[in-house]
């Protein structure tokens, strides 16, 4: 009888030793997991309108976004006022359907997912602008997919989740709920891969290199053009007190075929002015004044200086502009032609 009152009791007691441990998990704190914070920053903006083929379009921030085909290939076109960028794009098709998706990016550049599809396969790729070279850097192009039974159920949207976190992109597709593909993009290396290098045009005897204080920051900077008869480069790097050297502009220096190659790169009190003339003979000079505004580049004035041996005297014609030089090679040419020159002309024979 003892061992059995001594077993209920060892019974009883173990139940009640549980029930406590078990009130008392209840009431003890839950540890949080803390998720680690990835913050999405694209939203899709759908064009309002869709041209007719082959030229698509949209606006965004300013930008007309579009993309044209021709014969030979596509390309990938952002366009605000006289700013035009290209990008070539490496998928073809003789009969494109295009698509283009567009992801507006707190980054200060853009992001684009384009669809250049055929009947029943479809490639990707992923664009947006650089921000230091104002370039549309690659960052996928190799993406591709086929369309499941398109002729009875259609084609299908491909949708992209894009997220960043610090200097990764995570960029998932799907087409509706099946995965397609699953990749984490390095910015950083991207952008590196597609930066301009100052060592490719040291010590290379194709180029001009002038170094002095162009924005007048206290530190040398680099103009470097490649020389006369070995191209129409001009590139802009400016240093730091590091000694290191950014490169900023890539634009001409005004060399022309049959005619007036760079000759030299002056400084002046507020950027620099470039001089061409013709290589035979010093009758024809030309200088471009070109002045440093907050960063910007902007070509202010053009002064051309070319004597008539017949007539014995010197013309000099002056242009006055405000043309910032990021923008594009055609709409400076452009602005050239339409510039009215004021002229004069000062009678000097010459022996």
């Amino acid at each position: 009888m003892r061992s059995i009152y001594l077993a209920f009791l060892f019974v009883f007691f173990g139940l009640l030793l549980n029930c406590n441990n078990t009130k008392l998990k209840e009431f003890e704190p839950q540890k949080v997991v803390k998720q680690t914070e990835t913050k999405e920053i694209f939203s899709l903006v759908k064009p309002v309108n869709k041209p007719e083929e082959p030229l698509y379009t949209t606006l965004y921030n300013g930008y007309s976004i579009s993309i044209q085909s021709n014969s030979s290939h596509q390309e990938l076109i952002f366009k605000k006022g006289n700013v035009e960028i290209k990008k070539t794009l490496k998928f073809y098709y003789e009969n494109p359907a295009i698509v283009f998706h567009l992801y507006k990016s707190d980054l200060d550049n853009i992001v684009i997912l384009i669809e250049g599809r055929d009947y029943y396969g479809s490639n990707l790729g992923i664009y947006y602008i650089g921000n230091e070279t104002n370039k549309i850097i690659e960052i996928d192009d190799s993406l591709n997919y086929t369309q499941d039974d398109p002729e009875t159920k259609g084609f299908k949207v491909p949708k992209a989740e894009i997220i960043k976190k610090e200097n990764e992109l995570k960029c998932k597709v799907y087409l509706e709920n099946k995965l397609l593909s699953d990749k984490t993009y390095d910015i950083s290396t991207i952008e590196e891969k597609n930066a301009v290098s100052i060592n490719k045009y040291l010590n290379n005897n194709q180029y001009l290199v002038k170094t002095f204080d162009i924005n007048k920051d206290g530190f040398s900077d680099k103009i470097i053009s490649s020389k006369p008869y070995e191209g129409e480069d001009l590139l802009i790097f400016l240093g730091d007190n590091s000694s290191n050297y950014k490169f900023v502009l890539k634009t001409t220096n005004f060399s022309q075929d049959g005619g007036n190659q760079i000759s030299d790169i002056k400084p002046t009190r507020d950027g620099f002015v470039l001089v061409t003339a013709f290589p035979d003979r010093g009758d024809s000079r030309s200088n471009y004044y070109i002045s440093n505004n907050n960063g910007s580049f902007i070509l202010k004035k053009i002064e051309q200086e070319s004597y008539s041996w017949q007539d014995g005297y010197t013309e000099t014609c002056i242009q006055n502009f405000n043309f910032d030089l990021k923008n594009t090679l055609e709409s400076l040419s452009n602005t050239i032609a339409k510039t009215k020159s004021d002229c004069t002309k000062k009678f000097d024979k010459k022996n």
